[in-house]
């Protein structure tokens, strides 16, 4: 039996939803937190029909749709409120429109579901039920639809066109194959029979490839007002009429959104004109006319709705006021025409007995719900509880809760099983995955949950039952024309596309490279492989080379002699530290068991396997030296905390270095909270302390009392001795001086280290430094955190105003960037203006280090709600309470930094939002254009970043190898530096020989092998290319095949050619061939192929003799220098399964 089998005999919540079945307004007493989430799934379930929950805030119903999607297995959507920013938008992020379209979605289908919503979403004026059931689609095998007019409604739906579909919201067309990826489900491929759907498939981003066959898909528009050309054609009809009467303010407004409307489906301002659109306009109590409506506290929902009203009314007034908004239009509802709109059924919810202002109650009801103690983690209190419930034969649940509670419990002769919330066992304590805010009691059916909040030693989040990996961003395979390249022999050049050419009557593929001057190369698609994108690091245009001149082999000669430098050096650190003998520690505890536990949050997959080689490393009688490369908030405190842990527990004590006053302030805040319930002292020196308690510390440091000590660089001074120093744990090592690095080098010879970096790093360099380097790397991020809402925007003061206040009304605090030291100060001031009782903060990169220090470590602490701020910040702290940052003229700032820019909100478990804004009537540059142009394609697809990204890592490489080495990077192109690198690493290192590069099949055939244009975009070409080159199997090959006609459709004869040719080069390169050719004889004219093989290669002269008895008119056999040769007489119809049954026999031979 489950929990909602349970809780639905009860009589107080029968006779409540029986009630509501006829319809009004009921109150319902003695019910909160989690409880609430109970009885809505006991709702959607009784009534078949979509409930809607609203909450005072969107953080109760981010909370009680969590608590929601535990209990039932029905679906549940969060519907956010639209931002209301009181100025215009260019761009905006989808994440929050995808969830609101998906919700409104299946509420228009009439699909049993709950749908939670803040108060403020009830103010907003959106589209009828009607026009988002028109505007979606469903797509299911046998059904009929013309594939023109799928593209073509897909369009009309505001989905983007792709070559190839890597996000949310992009659709791709390849013949009778039609990729789409709905935001918030998952990406689909239609296939095509004329105009019958044959197939639905999901398949995967990353390979491509369809995974599993879909009975079907249904997906709505991107956005909730996508509209057609006859809507905006009647807005613009209005328009018109309406410019006639209207004062000249507001023309320009009225001109710039005509505009719009006559180009745009759909852009972020269409909003304010849905009285324009449609007929009658509906709030979101109009989708649930054949539902039920939900309310937790609704006079507080209420007072939320009075307040935004207001705040919504002096928007609209100063947007009038500016000319940004037309006379008579009404974006937003009243709280009264709300409450006119408020018809179906209601269950308020209260904990307490309350009257319910606007609304007449058609009864009150009172629940026997119970609060549960907090036990703290006091396990005897725990289990004693237990006792007394088992005893009045309860079922006991407990959620999320961890193996030691399991192992106490035990230990008392407790029954406990670990089950799922469907198989529930009287007078058991039933230990059940997933998380929940709060427990509760239900004496009447004997049924108590118990959540971590009541159980754990400190509240924490609710955990998942299983890990979250995240995605990581993959290099980018395809090349774009106008890219730079580097090839192996001749050097960066830049590659201008792929262009066919007829060479001794064969027509191939080749790729088109411009170098300096006038040199051009046209290189065949099987020498790919020999072709890298360039990676610099820098924004400056590559040197161009020459082709055949000796520029190129002198500068990688350079880099190789840096490079056999460098890896020397590391292997030789790498062999003195493997040689050195360390602490052995011991398996983990109990205790280790017990902290681990306590963590907050599920673990990534990353995260774990850093965390599983940091033990191991510990556990081996060598040192420890070990990189661990992750984002901010990525989770590399918690491994160096379960790290200590581990030291502590062997008697070690364990010393954490970090760069800044700040930092280190952070981590000790972390430690001592974590610790706090173990015998454990956490202490740390800095600025922070005075002189007095520092000489404390010291002197117990000294005496080995302190068992973790954290501090900035005053840890390294000369004063301070620790006599079980057993772990050394260093934060950012890059960020210190020379000297101090050096001193860090004397206090490694003998503990354990771990160093810690926010460099991400790319896959290509931490291979080069396997075997050399002990990495580990966490790219995941953790689970639960929101994306963040980011919008393009002309700069407003009211912008600043409206978005400072929302922040700091949640209780958060803002960044705002302003990136020129010059103008700071009277930024600030203008600042102060406009938000005059607001704390403002101010750092920059010429201020002092103490005060700079001092003005960080004082907004942390949240003296300053308001921090305005150079780039300084853009690789700064974690600082979960900041979620927004305003950036002015961001057309000024790189994509990358953008990108770490919007990376310093949203660590938390707030939505956060990003603003990038430009200057109002600014002329741009053409490069600004372009910058701000990317800006907001990043920000309305996500996509197109991954470039980006890389190039950033690579500025970040010298923070793992050192600056010096960042020219040598910028001189040939990252890829070639990480494989030169890799190559030195393995003829000096112990690392097993990568087996010898198989020559070259050189083949010369007289087909037509190329992938027609038509087939695929340009590109995708050249990553099929490398495919099928690299294809060491004719399995392999079979694979791509396969691969291709799942995603392109049937293979094109020449593509089935090239296909052939690249089973023959897997054949012939296992079998040692090293050419094969065609030839005409001049004499008889009789066609014939050769097959060289090379040198010492190739079958014994017994076996060729009997593959020659087989068929002596067809084949013959030469060895000449103990070089084999054979000779295959065939024509050109036959001359590609003539040679590939050839290569199976010598393979067979070869291999008996």
């Amino acid at each position: 039996m489950g929990i909602r089998q349970i809780a639905s005999a009860n009589q107080g919540i029968a006779d409540v939803l029986s009630r509501l079945s006829s319809g009004g307004h009921y109150l319902v007493q003695g019910i909160s937190g989690s409880q609430r989430a109970l009885l809505a799934d006991l709702l959607v379930a009784s009534s078949g029909a979509p409930v809607l929950f609203v909450t005072d805030s969107l953080k109760d119903a981010m909370t009680l749709l969590a608590d929601y999607q535990f209990f039932s297995d029905g679906p549940g959507y969060l519907f956010p409120a639209r931002p209301t920013l009181g100025t215009e938008v260019d761009a905006e992020s989808h994440e929050l429109e995808s969830q609101r379209v998906i919700a409104l979605q299946q509420v228009a289908a009439a699909v049993p579901c709950l749908v939670v919503a803040p108060a403020t979403a009830l103010l907003e004026l959106l589209p009828p039920p009607e026009f988002l059931r028109e505007n979606s689609i469903s797509l299911a095998p046998g059904d009929e639809l013309p594939l023109e007019e799928l593209t073509a409604r897909l369009s009309l739906m505001g989905y983007q066109r792709a070559e190839r579909v890597d996000g949310p919201g992009q659709f791709s067309q390849r013949g009778e194959i039609v990729d789409i990826f709905p935001p918030g489900g998952e990406p689909c491929r239609v296939e095509y029979f004329d105009i019958l759907i044959e197939s639905v498939r999901s398949f995967d981003l990353s390979s491509q490839r369809s995974s599993k066959s879909l009975p079907g898909i249904s997906f709505g528009p991107i956005r909730l007002l996508t509209l057609n050309s006859e809507l905006r054609q009647r807005v613009l009809n209005k328009l018109a009429a309406r410019a006639k009467t209207l004062s000249p303010l507001f023309l320009p407004q009225l001109a710039q959104d005509q505009e719009r409307f006559a180009n745009l489906q759909s852009w972020p301002g269409a909003s304010h004109y849905m009285q324009y659109i449609f007929d009658r306009p509906c709030n979101l109590l109009d989708y649930f006319g054949g539902g039920s409506v939900m309310t937790a506290e609704t006079a507080a929902i209420l007072e939320h709705l009075d307040l935004h009203a207001g705040e919504l009314m002096e928007r609209h007034q100063s947007m009038l006021e500016k000319g940004k908004l037309l006379p008579g239009l009404q974006p937003w509802l009243s709280v009264e025409a709300v409450v006119d709109k408020w018809t179906p059924p209601t269950l308020h919810l209260a904990l307490l007995a309350r009257s319910v202002k606007h609304f007449r109650l058609n009864g009150t009801s009172s629940l026997s719900f119970r609060q549960v103690p907090n036990f703290y983690g006091q396990q005897q209190l725990i289990a004693d509880e237990i006792k007394a419930w088992l005893k009045r034969e309860a079922t006991v649940v407990a959620v999320g809760a961890g193996r030691q509670l399991a192992q106490s419990l035990k230990a008392q002769d407790i029954p406990v099983r670990d089950t799922d919330t469907d198989d529930l066992r009287q007078g058991s304590v039933n230990f059940v995955p997933g998380g929940l805010t709060a427990g509760f009691e239900l004496a009447e059916q004997g049924l108590v949950v118990l959540s971590l909040n009541e159980l754990a030693a400190r509240r924490r989040l609710a955990k998942k039952p299983r890990h979250q990996q995240g995605m990581s961003a993959g290099d980018l395979e395809s090349l774009t024309p106008g890219e730079y390249v580097v090839h192996f022999s001749h050097g960066i050049g830049q590659y201008l596309g792929i262009v066919v050419r007829e060479i001794a009557g064969a027509k191939r593929d080749y790729l088109y490279i411009k170098y300096a001057g006038k040199d051009r190369l046209y290189l065949p698609t099987d020498q790919v492989h020999l072709l890298q994108r360039y990676l610099g690091g820098d924004d400056k245009p590559p040197k161009l080379y020459a082709l055949g001149g000796g520029d190129w082999l002198r500068v990688k000669t350079k880099v190789r002699e840096s490079v056999q430098k460098l890896a020397f050096d590391l292997l030789e650190l790498y062999a003195a530290r493997q040689a050195a003998s360390g602490h052995v520690f011991a398996p983990d505890s109990p205790w280790q068991r017990e902290l681990e536990d306590s963590f907050a949050f599920q673990e990534t997959r990353d995260q774990l396997k850093a965390i599983e080689e940091v033990k191991r490393d510990m556990e081996l009688p060598r040192p420890m030296d070990r990189l661990l490369c992750g984002d901010v908030g990525y989770g590399k405190t918690e491994v160096a905390l379960r790290a200590a842990m581990k030291a502590v527990m062997d008697g070690k004590q364990v010393a954490i270095l970090a760069p800044t006053t700040i930092l280190a302030q952070q981590h000790y805040n972390t430690f001592r909270e974590r610790f706090s319930p173990f015998p454990v002292r956490v202490e740390v020196l800095s600025r922070l302390k005075t002189a007095a308690e520092q000489k404390e510390i010291v002197a117990a440091a000294a005496e080995g009392v302190v068992d973790i000590l954290i501090g900035t660089h005053r840890l390294l001074q000369k004063d301070i001795h620790l006599p079980n120093l057993g772990l050394l744990v260093v934060d950012e090592e890059q960020r210190f001086g020379v000297e101090h690095k050096e001193r860090i080098k004397q206090i490694k010879a003998n503990v354990d280290i771990l160093t810690m970096t926010a460099t991400p790093i790319p896959r290509t360099l931490h291979m080069a430094l396997l075997g050399i380097r002990d990495l580990s790397v966490i790219n995941t991020p953790p689970e639960g955190r929101f994306p963040v809402q980011t919008y393009v925007m002309e700069y407003s003061d009211q912008l600043v105003v409206s978005a400072v206040r929302r922040e700091l009304d949640r209780g958060g605090q803002v960044y705002v960037i302003f990136n020129r030291v010059q103008g700071i100060d009277a930024q600030a001031s203008r600042l102060r203006r406009l938000l005059p009782d607001v704390n403002i903060g101010v750092v920059h990169g010429q201020m002092a280090d103490t005060l700079l220090e001092r003005t960080m470590l004082e907004f942390y602490e949240g003296s300053y709600q308001v921090l305005l701020s150079t780039t300084i910040i853009e690789n700064g702290l974690d600082i979960p309470n900041v979620n927004t940052v305003i950036v002015y003229d961001s057309d000024r700032l790189g994509l990358s930094q953008l990108y770490q820019l919007r990376g310093r909100v949203g660590r938390g478990r707030k939505l956060a939002y990003a603003y990038f804004t430009y200057r109002k009537d600014k002329v741009l540059t053409e490069k600004s254009q372009k910058r701000l142009s990317a800006i907001k394609e990043f920000t309305e697809l996500g996509a197109g970043y991954k470039l980006s990204l890389r190039d950033m890592e690579i500025r970040g490489t010298g923070n793992i190898l050192g600056p010096e080495q960042h020219g040598h990077i910028a001189a040939v192109g990252f890829d070639l530096y990480c494989q030169l690198l890799e190559q030195q690493v393995r003829q000096l290192g112990d690392r097993p020989k990568e087996e010898a590069v198989e020559a070259e099949v050189s083949i010369e055939l007289p087909v037509d092998a190329y992938i027609p244009d038509a087939y695929m975009p340009e590109r995708e070409k050249i990553y099929v290319y490398r495919r099928i080159r690299d294809a060491k199997t004719v399995a392999a090959i079979d694979d791509i095949q396969d691969e291709l006609n799942d995603r392109f459709g049937n293979l094109p004869p020449p593509l089935e050619v090239l296909l052939d040719v690249g089973r023959i080069r897997a054949l012939a390169a296992g079998i040692g061939v090293e050419s094969i050719c065609w030839s005409v004889e001049q004499l008889t004219g009789k066609e014939k192929i050769g097959l060289s093989f090379r040198e010492g290669k190739g079958p014994p002269p017994s076996i060729m003799q009997e593959i020659w008895l087989v068929n002596p008119k067809k084949y013959d056999f030469r060895s000449r220098n103990n070089v084999l040769g054979v000779s295959l007489k065939t024509d050109k119809v036959n001359m590609l399964g003539d040679l590939e049954q050839l290569l199976h026999l010598l393979k067979t031979a070869i291999e008996e």
